[in-house]
This record gives C-alpha cells, sequence and structure tokens, in this order.
C-alpha cells in the first residue's frame, strides 16, 4: 500500500536516492541512467519513470510524457496513468481522457485512481453523463480510495440527485456503520428525499442501526415513520418493515422508546380510522398490538393493552396467548386516567364524523348532536318526569312555549334558539303552540338565558306523558341523565302502583339517583315511602310546593338544587360510550335503507328518463306535424289570393283598351299601353291587394298563434306530470314565443309598401303585337286607316290572356311570401328548441344519475365490506374505549375495599 501511495503521489523516485543525499534529483538520475546503461542487461525503465516523475513535479509536462512512453515493465500502467495526468495539466483533455481509458491494470488502486481523473476530467468539461459513470465506476471498485463515497456523495447533492445520493448513503452505512452516514440518512429522510424508496429498502440499515447505536436508530425509525404515515402507497409496507424488525429485537428493561411508541398508537389510530378494509387489517393489526404492547410505557401502556384485548375479542386466533395475557396482566394491574378515555373517545367521535362525511352516511342528527353536546359542555343533565311543563314554570316565563306534548331539553345559552331535532334532521322552531306534531323520537332543544341553570351548568330533561314514551327512547334520556326528578302531577291520586309501573325503564339504570318532589304531604307517610323504596331503594323524598304557589316553587327547587348538586358522579364515559354505540348501530340500519333507496331511485329515474324520451319523440312529431300544417294553411290562403289576382290583374289589363282612340300615336302606342297597365296595377296592388293580405296573413298569424298556444297548454301538462313524479319543479318548457312576433313584424313589412319593378306587358314577342306595332308605325306615318288600326287594338287588348306578364307579376309580388313561408319550419323549429334542449339536458342528468346510483348500489353489493368495515372497525374502537372504562371502574372498587378494609383494621 505503501508502494501504490509514493505511485499515486509520484514520489516512486525517492525508493531510487540514497538518503543523506545533497545532489538534485535530476542529476543523481542521470547519473544512475549512464549506470545503468553500462550493463550487460539493463533496464532503464525504472529510471525513466522516476525522471518522468521529476520532471512533471517541475512541470515539465512534455519530458515527463517522454520518459514515461518509454516504460515497458509492471509500471507501464501507472506511467499511462501519469500520461493522463500530465495531458490534463497541459489542457490536452482529449488526450488525457484517451490515456486514462487504455490503462489495462489488475490493480483496484490504479483503477479506482484513473476513474477519480477521469470524473474530475468529465466533471470539469461538463459532460455529465460520463461523470456519472466515472464516479460510479470509482464507488465500485474502492470506495474508500482518495474518499471516492464522499466525493460521490457531494457530486450527487450538487445535481440534486437524492435517489442516487440516498442509495449510496445506505450502502456506506451498512458497509462503514460509521455516525456520519447514519446522521446522512437522517437528514435526508427528515427532508423528504426517500419518498419513493420502498420502506422494506431500509431494513438492513435499521438492523445495522439497532445493532451499533440504538439512540440512532430510533431517530432513523421516527424519521421514516414521519415519511411515509401520510403516504397512502407506503404506509402499509412501511408499518410491516418496522414490525418485522420490532417483532425480533429485544427490548432492555431500561430502554424507553417513547417516540417510536408514540408512532405505534398515531397508527393504530389511523388503521381504525375507517380508511381500511377488514382484510387489510388483519394482516397487520396483530403484529402492531404485539409490538406497540411490548414498547409502551406509562399511560400508553394501558390504552395498548386495552386495544390488544378489544382485537382479541375478534380475532383472538391472530394474536399470541402470551400477548393476550399481558395485555389483561397490564389493564388489572394498572391505573387509568379517565381524561385519555375520554381523548380516546373523542377521536373515535372524529372519525365517525369524518368517515360519515366522507361516505355519505348518516349517523343521526340527533345522536350527533347529543354527542356533541356531551363533548362540549362539561355540565350536568337532570331529567324530570310526572308534572307536564314543571320545567318551564320554574325557569321562567321569558322563555319561548313549546307544546306540552314534546320531550323537551332546556339549557342555558346567551341567545334564544329553538330547534326541533330528531335523526333525519335539525330544525328551527317558532315558538307556537301549534308547532308541527312531534314524530317518533323528536326533541325540542330549547336555548336560552337563565341563572340557575347556568350556575350549575345544568340542563333539564322534561319527558311528559312518561306513559306513552317508547320505551328505547326513554332510555336515551334516562343514559343522559345524571338524575330524576318525580313531580307527581297535581289534583291526581297518589297510585303508588302506576307511578311504579310508569317509573319502570328508570331502574335499568340503577346507579341513576332518583328524588321525589311531593305536594301532597300524605304522600310523605312512611308506608307511602316504603311501597317506592321497595322498588327504589336509593330514592329520597321532598315536601313540594303546589303549582299556585309559583315564586315559592321557584325558591324550593333552587334549594334543592343547591344541596344535592352535583346529582351523581361523573358518568360522562358511560353517556359518551352509550350514544356513540348509538350512532354507529343507526349507520348500520342506515346500509339497507340506503341499498332500497337507491334502488327506488334507479327505478324512479329510469322510469322518468323513459317518459321524457318518448316525450322528446312526441315533441319532435308535434313539430314537424304543426310545421307542415301552419305552412299548408298558409300556402292555401296565398293560393286562393293568387287565384283571385289573377282574375282581377286580367281585368285591370283588359280594362286599359279605353286610352285606344283614334288620335292615339300608333308608333308609340304600346309603351304608353305599358306604362299604364302597370300604373294601374302598383295602384291595385296598393288599395287593394296590401290591405287584403295584411287581413289573410294576420288571420293566419292569429291562427298560429293559437296553434302554438295549444302546444305550449301540452307543454305545461306535461310540466306539472313530470315535476309531481320528482316532488319539486325539475322541468320547466317554455316555448320561445318571439317567433310569433317575428311573423307579425315580417308581414307588416311586406303588406306596407309596394315594391315590384315595372313589367313588360306590351313589349313582348307575341305575333299579334309584333304586328300591331309594326302596323301602327306604318299607317301612323301614311296617316291612313287609323281607326282600324285603334279598333284592332282595342280587339287585341280586350280579348289577351296577358298570362306570362301576370304570372311574371304574381310571382315577383308574392315572391318573399314565399321564402316566408319556406321559413316556417324552421321558425316552429326554434318555438319547439328550448323545451326539447332542456328535457334532452334532464334526461342527460337522469341517465347520469342512474349509472352513479348503480354504480354505487353494485359496489354496496358486491363489496359490502367497504361500509360495514369500518363500522366493524370503529366498533373495536369503541370497544376499547369499554375496556378502559370497564377496568377503570373495576381497580377503582378494588381501591375503595382496600381502603374500607384498612379503616376497620382487618
Amino acid at each position: 500500500m505503501a508502494a501504490e501511495k509514493q505511485l499515486i503521489e509520484k514520489n516512486f523516485y525517492q525508493t531510487l536516492l540514497k538518503e543523506n543525499e545533497t545532489k538534485h534529483p535530476i542529476q543523481l538520475l542521470g547519473e544512475l541512467f549512464q549506470e545503468e546503461q553500462k550493463k550487460v542487461a539493463y533496464d532503464l525503465s525504472y529510471v525513466r519513470y522516476a525522471q518522468g516523475e521529476v520532471y512533471f513535479h517541475h512541470k515539465d509536462y512534455e519530458a515527463a510524457i517522454f520518459k514515461w512512453e518509454n516504460i515497458e515493465n509492471e509500471l507501464a500502467p501507472w506511467a499511462r496513468k501519469n500520461i493522463g495526468d500530465a495531458y490534463f495539466e497541459l489542457g490536452l483533455f482529449s488526450s488525457a481522457e484517451e490515456m486514462y481509458r487504455s490503462i489495462e491494470t489488475d490493480s483496484k488502486v490504479l483503477k479506482a485512481e484513473a476513474s477519480l481523473k477521469l470524473f474530475s476530467l468529465y466533471r470539469l468539461q461538463g459532460e455529465k453523463e460520463k461523470a456519472y459513470e466515472a464516479i460510479r465506476d470509482a464507488v465500485s471498485i474502492n470506495p474508500d480510495h482518495g474518499q471516492a463515497s464522499t466525493i460521490a456523495i457531494q457530486f450527487y447533492e450538487e445535481q440534486e440527485d437524492w435517489d442516487k445520493a440516498v442509495h449510496l448513503t445506505v450502502e456506506e452505512l451498512i458497509r462503514t456503520e460509521k455516525a456520519e452516514w447514519f446522521q446522512r440518512l437522517i437528514n435526508y429522510v427528515e427532508q423528504g428525499f426517500v419518498k419513493e424508496k420502498e420502506p422494506d429498502y431500509f431494513f438492513k440499515a435499521l438492523t445495522v442501526l439497532y445493532r451499533t447505536d440504538v439512540e440512532q436508530f430510533e431517530k432513523l425509525a421516527v424519521s421514516l415513520w414521519r415519511c411515509y404515515k401520510h403516504d397512502q402507497k407506503y404506509f402499509i409496507p412501511w408499518l410491516k418493515t418496522i414490525n418485522n424488525l420490532i417483532f425480533n429485537v429485544k427490548v432492555d428493561e431500561f430502554q424507553h422508546w417513547d417516540e417510536i411508541s408514540r408512532f405505534y398508537e398515531e397508527s393504530y389510530n389511523k388503521l381504525l380510522g375507517g380508511s381500511y378494509l377488514l382484510k387489510e387489517l388483519q394482516d397487520i393489526m396483530p403484529d402492531i398490538l404485539a409490538n406497540w404492547l411490548k414498547l409502551s410505557t406509562g399511560k400508553q401502556l394501558s390504552t395498548a393493552a386495552a386495544a390488544v384485548v378489544a382485537w382479541s375479542e375478534i380475532y383472538r386466533s391472530s394474536l399470541d396467548e402470551k400477548v393476550i395475557e399481558e395485555a389483561e396482566h397490564v389493564l388489572a394491574s394498572v391505573s387509568h386516567d379517565r381524561a385519555d378515555g375520554h381523548e380516546a373517545k373523542k377521536r373515535l367521535f372524529a372519525k365517525l364524523v369524518d368517515w360519515a362525511e366522507i361516505n355519505q352516511v348518516n349517523l343521526g342528527q340527533k345522536n350527533h348532536w347529543i354527542l356533541k353536546k356531551i363533548f362540549e359542555q362539561n355540565g350536568h343533565y337532570l331529567l324530570i318526569v310526572g308534572e307536564s311543563g314543571f320545567a318551564r314554570s320554574l325557569l321562567g316565563h321569558s322563555l319561548p312555549s313549546i307544546p306540552s306534548s314534546k320531550i323537551t331539553i332546556y339549557s342555558h345559552e346567551d341567545r334564544t334558539d329553538i330547534k326541533q331535532i330528531n335523526n333525519e334532521s335539525i330544525t328551527d322552531v317558532f315558538a307556537k303552540e301549534d308547532a308541527a306534531v312531534r314524530e317518533d323520537g323528536t326533541i325540542v332543544a330549547v336555548c336560552a338565558p337563565n341563572n340557575l341553570l347556568n350556575d350549575h351548568k345544568l340542563s333539564l330533561i322534561e319527558v311528559p306523558d312518561i306513559e306513552h314514551v317508547d320505551q328505547e327512547e326513554l332510555k336515551e334520556y334516562i343514559q343522559l341523565a345524571d338524575g330524576l326528578v318525580y313531580v307527581h302531577p297535581e289534583h291526581q291520586p297518589a297510585s303508588v302502583e302506576k307511578m311504579i309501573e310508569s317509573l319502570a325503564p328508570i331502574a335499568l339504570k340503577k346507579e341513576l339517583p332518583i328524588y321525589f318532589l311531593l305536594e301532597d304531604s300524605g304522600m310523605l307517610h312512611d308506608h307511602f315511602k316504603e311501597q317506592i323504596l321497595d322498588f327504589f331503594p336509593e330514592a329520597e323524598f321532598f315536601p313540594f310546593p303546589s303549582r299556585n304557589e309559583g315564586e315559592k316553587r321557584k325558591q324550593s327547587f333552587a334549594e334543592f338544587i343547591h344541596s344535592r348538586f352535583p346529582f351523581h358522579q361523573d358518568n360522562k364515559t358511560e353517556k359518551l360510550l352509550f350514544f356513540l354505540k348509538k350512532a354507529i348501530k343507526y349507520a348500520y340500519s342506515k346500509r339497507m335503507e340506503l341499498e332500497q333507496h337507491l334502488e327506488e331511485n334507479i327505478d324512479k329515474n329510469k322510469e322518468i328518463v323513459s317518459r321524457l324520451k318518448g316525450l322528446i319523440h312526441s315533441l319532435g312529431d308535434m313539430e314537424n306535424e304543426k310545421a307542415k300544417e301552419l305552412r299548408q294553411s298558409l300556402r292555401s290562403t296565398l293560393e286562393e289570393i293568387k287565384k283571385d289576382l289573377h282574375d282581377e290583374l286580367r281585368t285591370i289589363l283588359r280594362s286599359a283598351s279605353k286610352f285606344i282612340t283614334e288620335n292615339s300615336d300608333f308608333s308609340h302606342l304600346h309603351i304608353e299601353l305599358n306604362k299604364k297597365m302597370n300604373d294601374q296595377v302598383k295602384a291595385h296592388f296598393a288599395e287593394t291587394l296590401l290591405p287584403k293580405m295584411s287581413q289573410k296573413m294576420g288571420e293566419w298569424v292569429s291562427f298560429a298563434e293559437s296553434e302554438l298556444k295549444q302546444c305550449q297548454v301540452y307543454l305545461d301538462e306535461m310540466c306539472e306530470s313530470f315535476n309531481s313524479l320528482y316532488g319539486h319543479d325539475r322541468v320547466k318548457l317554455m316555448s320561445d314565443f318571439k317567433v310569433v312576433d317575428d311573423w307579425r313584424r315580417d308581414i307588416d313589412r311586406l303588406t306596407t309598401v309596394v315594391n315590384i319593378e315595372e313589367e313588360n306587358i306590351m313589349n313582348r314577342f307575341k305575333p299579334a303585337q309584333v304586328i300591331l306595332k309594326g302596323a301602327g308605325k306604318l299607317f301612323s306615318s301614311i296617316g291612313k286607316n287609323k281607326l282600324f288600326i285603334a279598333q284592332q287594338y282595342k280587339k287585341y287588348i280586350e280579348t289577351e290572356t296577358f298570362d306570362d306578364a301576370i304570372q311574371s307579376m304574381i310571382r315577383k309580388f308574392f315572391a318573399q311570401f314565399d321564402l316566408f313561408e319556406k321559413g316556417i319550419e324552421r321558425d316552429v323549429k326554434m318555438f319547439f328548441r328550448e323545451p326539447v334542449h332542456n328535457l334532452e339536458q334532464i334526461v342527460q342528468e337522469g341517465e347520469q344519475q342512474i349509472w352513479t346510483d348503480q354504480q354505487q348500489l353494485d359496489s354496496l353489493k358486491t363489496n359490502p365490506e367497504i361500509y360495514y368495515d369500518p363500522l366493524t372497525v370503529f366498533e373495536l374502537n369503541l370497544r376499547q374505549c369499554e375496556i378502559l372504562n370497564e377496568y377503570h371502574s373495576l381497580n377503582n372498587k378494588a381501591v375503595e375495599t382496600n381502603i374500607n378494609k384498612f379503616s376497620s383494621g382487618d
């Protein structure tokens, strides 16, 4: 290694020099060269190699290259490397690269050195890909040589190539077990550079860390946990990796892996958050629970133990019996903090609500409201039965009036608010006696300012007519209550049997304190009390003023509250457990309702969509029929007018014979007659035809409007029919009556002014006209036979049909009316366009809703676990809370028993 170091540093020449030599190395090496050359079998390679080194150190690179080019012994590969160095110093980079790449050797040191030289060369030239290749070769050959691994890491970091930097760091950590690599890897993890790495990739590195430095092991494990805990893809694989590792290590009794234990608890809560199916949990949860229990200390220990026992009640075979026994031992021997239990239930409630919102599941609005009240208010509830309206009479008339048939909860708030609450909805209620009739399970929550309730953080639950309240519903209020007050109704006989019968459900909650407020002093007799105490042994009795002693009543009740408050030990935990269980049970019941609702929705929407499509088809037929009908009606009107006009024009044109006299200028008569005829036609159009057209077309528009209104009536009927099916105003089919206004405007424009060009009537190439024009010109010039010509002209005019000219004039005048007729089909389509578009849109939305509902229904039927598994998981969470509560109660009773024994001297 020493010799290789000399070769790397180009100090090989020193091995050829004697100690304490005063001559310059160049002179000495020259003398050695001469001496070696004199030998019979000489080898000048060593001297030449050494001379090259000296020349290199003195920056005579060309001389050095010359010397190294003539090396033929085992130093030849090193000489080629040195030649590359010389070319590099001379700036001849391509020659240097060629020389480095030409080196053939078995020496790993030389190979690594050449790779590092190439890396420096490529980096200087900005050839990134080649630099990557060179540094990779250097590290793979010998990562320790020239600090190749450190150089590589620095290069990767400069390039922000975190994947390669992480990979090399993990390899070096495993290879060297040095602390610098541990810390570097932790830094990479904390900066988020390992997110795309499979968790199992770090298993070996974690194993090495555990063996060499437990503290660093926990730091890396915690950093990786933070990195993967929010990654849906790698969270479960990470848990499997850490489980596999922790499961196979021994935990010293003096080791406290609090951070890892805390992350186990956090991961457990996340897994039981409703996002994972049971089949995913069954594979991983046993190891999580075993390791969590293994690492936990302090408060976490009892939480982990309860989780183990809760899981074992469902999947006992998946857990080692020793783990279960240890968990049960922990629960029986360790004290439990109720505050921690409250936090666990609060987390469960939050998870349950989040899951319900995401999956659109109703947990029961009343259940939700009560749970929220219990969590938010650290107060007590007093259940009042017996006398109707008792609570309101005590709290004052400032409270709103509520119908006496309603179960009402009175609470203090700074402002008055009344809500009607059941599991389907929470609605505002007006303070009126005729408020909506109470449905089963509905309560009224009255919040209003009240000093008594505020001072004692007290809420009153008044249950009127207890005999007629549903027993299951009554259990809710009993469970919510911290105490019960029975107020015997005024003017009713003291029937102990009836009283006990009405209060029978309350006996289910044996620890609930019961107080009897009795107006009649006779009811306080010993015999009466004995009968009640047989059924309610802990009951207490208080005399109470009658109803007509209002102020005295309020004062007595306040004194009663002061003397007995609080009514019961804190049973907030039991309340929370009860209503959490009720919310989960309610969600179970809604599952079948949801499936039924989806099926009904699909069938209903299919029927509606089918009918809507039928209506669209019907509107298409109606559109075609109406267009055809209106067009035919208009065509008939126009044809009738055209026919009459043809006869009228012929009469007008023939009447032009009156303008022919013996004195007419027959050479220009045809021109004059043509003008007279056109003038008469225009006058007829203006005075007779246009008014007639205006009238007839107006009648047609009125007819068309009537027909379209009938269509709208039909559409209105269809709207009403479909909206009754939808249950709200979903369908709106308003046609576009603007087309009728457009028709009126167009007709007004067409029948107001005559814009028709002059018609050629008398200047056509008809034989008779040609002869008359020729004869007229001839006889007019000679002045003879004018009478004859006049008679012939008259005869022609009075007998001519003028069909061509008349057809031409009619065609020109009616050209725009014909265009109007052709546009009717388009206009009728515009009339129906908006209704058809609306229907098509509703059909599209309906089909989308059908598809969505069908997908959800298929998912529910095909994968019922998607709905039921989260509920089972929440039940598991709930059972964990119940177990903690049960053992808390048992341990407290055991403590009380020991204290009593100690006090009695046993």
